[in-house]
C-alpha cells in the first residue's frame, strides 16, 4: 500500500502496474504484490482500533529512535496538511478542494511524525490541537525536555496552558486580535531593529504580553516583525505585522526566537 501511494497510485487497481514491474520486483527480492481484490479485503478488515494500534506501533518506533540517539530534548512541530479526496464522505476544505485536513506532530530532530489526528476537511484549524499535544505527552518518554512550535491554530488557552503546566518551551504565532494590536501599538520607535533574512527585510521588536485574559497564565515574550506588503491595498495599512508568543529562555535573543519559530 505504501509503495503504491509513493508511486502515485490513486486506486487499488493501480497496484497491478507494480505487480508487473520487473525492476521493482528485483529490488524487493521477488516479493509478490497482492492483487487489488486481496488489498481491498485487507482494508475492509480495518477499523478505528486498527488505526489506533498502528499509531501506537509508530510511537514505539519513535521512542526507540529517541533512546538510540540519546536525545534529551526534542521539538514538536504541530501543523495540518490538506489531502485531496474524491470519497463521498470528503468535505470541502478552506482551499475549495474536497478532502481531509489531518493534524500532525513532526519531530525535526528525527525527521519523523510522532502522531496525528485525521480530521474532516471542513473542521476549524484550532480543533484537536490541545488533544494532540496531550497525546504526545503520553507517548513520549518521561524526563524528555520539549519545545513546541505552531502557527496561529495553536494560539489558544488550552495549548498554552498545557505548555505552561508541563514545562514545555514554545513559540506560537499569535492571532492579531485587539489585545495583541494594543500591545504592539505601545512599542516605541527605538524598540524596532532592522534585520535581513535572505532577500527579505524586517523590522523586529520585543515586548511582553499576557494572553487570553487568563489570570492563571503569566505574561510571555512577544516577538513582533513588521514588513511593507508586496501588494498594497486601497484603504488598508501598507504594513504587515506578525507576532510570536514565546516562553523561550533569555539565551534566545529576539532574533533567535524569530529564527526558531521559522
Amino acid at each position: 500500500l505504501a509503495i503504491a501511494l509513493i508511486a502515485g497510485g490513486r486506486d487499488l487497481d493501480d497496484v497491478e502496474r507494480l505487480r508487473h514491474d520487473a525492476g521493482l520486483s528485483a529490488l524487493l527480492k521477488g516479493s509478490l504484490f497482492p492483487c487489488a481484490n486481496t488489498l481491498g479485503e485487507f482494508l475492509r478488515r480495518w477499523d478505528q482500533s486498527s488505526i489506533w494500534k498502528l499509531g501506537e506501533i509508530n510511537a514505539e518506533l519513535v521512542r526507540t529512535l529517541i533512546v538510540k540517539r540519546k536525545l534529551s530534548r526534542i521539538t514538536l512541530d504541530l501543523d495540518s496538511t490538506l489531502i485531496e479526496s474524491y470519497k463521498q464522505e470528503a468535505r470541502k476544505t478552506y482551499k475549495g478542494i474536497f478532502g481531509y485536513d489531518p493534524l500532525l506532530l513532526w519531530i525535526p530532530e528525527l525527521n519523523v511524525f510522532l502522531a496525528g489526528f485525521l480530521r474532516d476537511g471542513n473542521v476549524p484549524p484550532q480543533s484537536h490541537n490541545a488533544s494532540l499535544l496531550r497525546k504526545a505527552l503520553r507517548l513520549l518518554p518521561s524526563g524528555l525536555r520539549l519545545r513546541f512550535r505552531s502557527d496561529s491554530a495553536g494560539y489558544q488557552t488550552k495549548v498554552v496552558r498545557l505548555c505552561q503546566n508541563n514545562q514545555i518551551e514554545f513559540a506560537i504565532r499569535a492571532d492579531m486580535d485587539v489585545s495583541i494590536q494594543q500591545t504592539i501599538s505601545r512599542l516605541k520607535k527605538k524598540d524596532w531593529k532592522l534585520v535581513t533574512r535572505g532577500t527579505e527585510v524586517y523590522l523586529i521588536a520585543e515586548t511582553v504580553h499576557a494572553p487570553f485574559a487568563d489570570k492563571r497564565l503569566p505574561a510571555y515574550r512577544l516577538i513582533v516583525t513588521r514588513q511593507i506588503k508586496s501588494q498594497l491595498e486601497l484603504f488598508e495599512s501598507p504594513l504587515k505585522d506578525l507576532a510570536i508568543l514565546s516562553n523561550l529562555p533569555e539565551e534566545f535573543s529576539t532574533e533567535g526566537v524569530f529564527d526558531f519559530y521559522n
